[in-house]
C-alpha cells in the first residue's frame, strides 16, 4: 500500500503498513496503530499531532517537516532530514536521532524535549530560529561519520553538546554559539571557524576530540581528561588564563601531557594515568590536589597554600610530587580517605592545618620520613 504524487489531506488513520513515496501533507492528525514508512526521497508534511503507532523515516533523502501554525510535539523515532517550519513552538516527545541533517525553521522554535533527553544528529545542524537547550542532563549529539557543519542565522546556546565524529565537526554559525554545560569531545576535531563561547562554571570533557582554537571562556572553566586510545597534550581547551580555570581532572590511564603553562585554582584531580608536567602547572594558593590512582611526573609549583586529599585509589599509593615537601606553611591540610587501602608516606612533609584520616591506613614506617603536624 502506498501514498504516490503529492496528496494533502486533513487527517490520516492508518490501519496496517503503507509507504510514501511522494509527497504527503497532513494538515491535522496523523493517527492509526499502524505504520507508516517513508520511501527514498520521500516528503512527509505534518501540520497537527502525530499519534501513530510507529513512524518509520530513514530511507535515504526522506524528510519529515513538522509545519503546523502552531505548537507541535515531535514524534521520538529516527529521521533522515527532520525540519520544523511553519511556526509556533516544536518539543521533542522524548530521544531521537536524525540520521540525516536537522534544519530549525524561521519563526519556529525547536524545544529539546524533557528531563534526560537526547537529540543526535549526523548531518547537519541548521538554526535559522530558535532552540531551547533544557537544563541538567538533556544533551545534543553530533555523532555522524562524514563533515558536519553547525549553520544557520540565529544564536545557538546548547545544555550539553559532544562532537564525535571522526571527520570532523564545524562550526559556521552566523550568530553566537554558546556552551552551558558540558561541551565533550569524544572524536574529531571541532573547528571554531566562528566563536564558541563556554559559559560560567560550564565543563570541558576532552577524551580523543579537540578544539582547532580556544573558545572564549566565562569567568570560570572545568576541564576533564577521560580515556582516550592515546596519551593526549593539552590544547586550547585549557584557558591560558591564570584565574580561569577551577577544576582540573586527569582520569586518562594513556596519561595527559601539560602542552602549555597553566594555573588550577580549584581542585586538581588525579583519578587515573600520569600527568607529565613537560610545562609549568601552578596551584594556585588555596587550591586541593586529590589523588587516587593517578600521579604527577613532577611537582607543581604552589603559588601559596594547598590541601592535600588521598581518596579514591584501587590500590595501595606512596605519595609523590603532589604532596609538598616545604617545611614552610605550603601544606594546609591533609587528608587520608582511602577505604581498605594504604597511603604511604614517600617524603618528609609538614601539615601545618589539619591531618585527617578518614579512611584507609597512612604509613610511615615503611621510611625514614617525617610527618610533622602542627595543626589538629
Amino acid at each position: 500500500k502506498t501514498f504516490s504524487g503529492t496528496i494533502s489531506i486533513p487527517s490520516v488513520t492508518v490501519s496496517g503498513t503503507y509507504t510514501n513515496n511522494g509527497t504527503l501533507t497532513v494538515a491535522a492528525a496523523l493517527s492509526g496503530a499502524g505504520t507508516l514508512n517513508q520511501g527514498t526521497n520521500a516528503t512527509l508534511n505534518i501540520g497537527g499531532t502525530s499519534g501513530i503507532t510507529t513512524l518509520t523515516a530513514t530511507a535515504s533523502g526522506n524528510t519529515v517537516n513538522w509545519n503546523g501554525s502552531g505548537d507541535q510535539t515531535i514524534k521520538p523515532a529516527t529521521y533522515n532530514n527532520l525540519v520544523t517550519g511553519g511556526s509556533g513552538t516544536k518539543t521533542l516527545g522524548g530521544t531521537l536521532t536524525v540520521n540525516g541533517n536537522l534544519t530549525i525553521g524561521s519563526g519556529t522554535i525547536l524545544v529539546n524535549g524533557g528531563a534526560g533527553t537526547t537529540l543526535t544528529v549526523k548531518g547537519n545542524w541548521t538554526n535559522d530560529g530558535s532552540f531551547t537547550a533544557g537544563t541538567g542532563t538533556q544533551t545534543v549529539i553530533l555523532g555522524g561519520t562524514a563533515a558536519q557543519t553547525l549553520a544557520g542565522t540565529a544564536a545557538t546556546t546548547f545544555n550539553n553538546l559532544t562532537i564525535d565524529n571522526a571527520a570532523g565537526v564545524t562550526n559556521n554559525h552566523a550568530a553566537a554559539t554558546t556552551v552551558n554545560g558540558t561541551l565533550t569531545l569524544t572524536a574529531g576535531a571541532f573547528t571554531l571557524t566562528t566563536a564558541l563561547t563556554m559559559g560560567n562554571g560550564s565543563t570541558i570533557s576532552r577524551a580523543n576530540g579537540s578544539l582547532s582554537t580556544a573558545p572564549t571562556f566565562g569567568t570560570t572553566v572545568n576541564v576533564n581528561y577521560t580515556t582516550s586510545t592515546a596519551g593526549v597534550t593539552t590544547g586550547p581547551e585549557l584557558p591560558a588564563s591564570a584565574t580561569v580555570l577551577n577544576n582540573l581532572t586527569i582520569n586518562n590511564a594513556a596519561g595527559v601531557t601539560l602542552g602549555n603553562a597553566r594555573q588550577v585554582n580549584g581542585t586538581l584531580t588525579l583519578t587515573a594515568g600520569t600527568f607529565t608536567l613537560t610545562n609549568a602547572l601552578t596551584m594556585a594558593s588555596g587550591a586541593t590536589i586529590s589523588r587516587a590512582n593517578g600521579s604527577l611526573s613532577a611537582a607543581p609549583t604552589f603559588a601559596g597554600t594547598v590541601n592535600v586529599t588521598y581518596t579514591g585509589a584501587t590500590a595501595g599509593v606512596t605519595t609523590g610530587p603532589e604532596l609538598p615537601t616545604s617545611t614552610g606553611n605550603v601544606l594546609t591540610n591533609l587528608t587520608i580517605n582511602d577505604t581498605g587501602q594504604t597511603v604511604t608516606l614517600g617524603a618528609t612533609a609538614t601539615v601545618n592545618g589539619n591531618f585527617t584520616i578518614t579512611a584507609g591506613t597512612f604509613d610511615v614506617s615503611a621510611s625514614n620520613y617525617t610527618l610533622t603536624v602542627k595543626g589538629a
